[in-house]
């Protein structure tokens, strides 16, 4: 068994740690999401604000910056042209999901299709002077799907510390990616962006829901608080 970080490393140094939590395969996938989160997803914000990192050596001292112009502002003409920029240069922002509650507080049925926008934040992009018109400028990626199960690994991480197993958990499909894709039936969060709190990195907690006569634990997790971001909901399961 290994050490489980609730917040991962990269997000939080050792702030929340389950000490012989995860078995070798459960780990591997939990690295994996967290990998593809933190090394492609937030990578740009990470090293903005200079978070953790277990290997410093490793951190990117420099970026590909792709911009695509054009004589009339079209795509249809578009060249790329591609830039190495210094971190402090580069147009970072956090990319994240704007969605509104869970299907499973909302009581539709589990695989039904609920909506969800792309949200992000961070400077804008400085445009070089050309006698071209930009069209586009490269400045992340996210993963809906991935995103949505770094949530729910954090969310049931959190239930577990405080709860064990005292509750039935209802997020362990969509961790190890077992849900086609679906995701919104456990994962939600507030349409309203909370306004920027200075100093103030992650936060994560629990509330209880009643559902049916019975109690159901929803963790509740604000990344990047400092910016001003959404908060995300993780519907962790029943209270047996």
């Amino acid at each position: 068994m290994t050490d489980e970080h609730i917040v991962p490393y990269g997000l939080a140094g050792n702030s929340l740690v389950l000490p012989a939590s995860s078995c070798i395969p459960c780990a591997e996938i939990t690295r994996d999401i967290e990998n593809d989160v933190l090394r492609k997803q937030m990578i740009h914000i990470r090293t903005a604000l200079n978070v953790k990192t277990r290997n410093k050596k490793d951190r990117l001292t420099e970026f590909k910056l792709h911009q695509s112009f054009s004589e009339d502002g079209t795509f249809e003409d578009a060249a790329r042209q591609d830039a190495t920029v210094q971190p402090k240069d580069f147009p970072w922002r956090f990319h994240a999901l704007m969605m509104d509650q869970a299907g499973f507080l909302r009581g539709v049925p589990k695989f039904e299709p609920l909506p969800w926008k792309h949200w992000s934040i961070g400077p804008a992009p400085t445009i070089p002077t050309t006698e071209k018109r930009t069209v586009a400028t490269y400045v992340g990626q996210i993963n809906p799907y991935t995103f949505a199960r770094f949530l729910a690994k954090i969310g049931h991480s959190y239930a577990y510390a405080y709860h064990g197993s005292a509750f039935a958990p209802m997020l362990l499909d969509l961790i190890n990616g077992k849900t086609n894709g679906a995701f919104r039936y456990w994962i939600g969060g507030d349409l309203a962006v909370q306004p920027p709190q200075p100093g103030r990195l992650h936060h994560v907690s629990l509330q209880k829901v009643q559902r049916g006569g019975s109690t159901y634990l929803v963790s509740v997790i604000h990344l990047f608080r400092l910016l001003g971001t959404p908060v995300f909901h993780a519907v962790v399961g029943r209270l047996r």
